[in-house]
């Protein structure tokens, strides 16, 4: 947690001194990566019910403070925001709640170093979105696998089988980056969930790799 709040604390200093894009949010996400595939692991025993304890904690812990800071923004935007700009930060508000507000900037086809662009009081809820988007899916391959564990009654090795998904997610997810980002839509591709999937795919690995469990 300590390592994270030092990527975040980078991530504003970059914002107020330089106009580049803050390479510690990248850190941030394998940081990610590493602290949720741990959490699940320890929870895999548990079977359906540690899933399940994961995701309700997590929307407790992350649900009521987002959704009063969005209600905090919509007021303010109604307040202070020119008429004009107000339809668009409305809906980037609405994605942000439902965790697809990158989605969102993806479609309005948003350039982040871009100062030219209207200010949007929600814009970094675009990094929030893609870390819920991952832990929705992590939740969701552990709950295959705990399904395929409980059909198969423990044949598999569990983490052979993590190691292979998330070294799979890494291999095509890293080539999908690549080439997005040079050759198709960079603006694009810094938002892309799909992207940025080989940054939690190698804080996975690293939490694997570290991982002192039994066959």
């Amino acid at each position: 947690e300590g390592v994270r709040a030092v990527a975040v604390l980078l991530v504003v200093i970059y914002h107020l001194f330089t106009d580049r894009a803050a390479g510690a949010v990248d850190v941030f996400f394998i940081l990610t990566g590493f602290l949720v595939v741990s959490s699940l692991m320890r929870r895999v025993d548990r079977g359906m019910a540690g899933i399940r304890e994961f995701l309700n904690g997590l929307f407790l812990r992350l649900a009521p403070v987002s959704l009063v800071v969005l209600a905090a923004t919509a007021i303010g935007s109604l307040l202070f925001i020119p008429a004009v700009n107000l339809f668009l930060s409305s809906r980037q508000i609405i994605a942000s709640a439902f965790y697809v507000q990158n989605w969102q900037l993806i479609v309005q086809g948003a350039d982040y170093l871009d100062r030219q662009e209207p200010p949007s009081p929600v814009l970094h809820f675009w990094a929030m979105s893609v870390q819920m988007q991952f832990y929705l899916a992590t939740a969701l391959i552990f709950a295959i696998l705990i399904g395929i564990i409980a059909f198969r009654q423990r044949t598999i090795s569990v983490p052979r089988f993590l190691v292979t998904v998330f070294g799979v997610i890494f291999v095509l997810s890293f080539v999908y980056s690549v080439y997005t980002t040079h050759f198709v839509n960079p603006d694009a591709a810094y938002f892309d969930t799909v992207a940025r999937a080989w940054e939690f795919a190698m804080g996975a690995l690293l939490a694997l790799a570290l991982a002192r469990w039994p066959e």
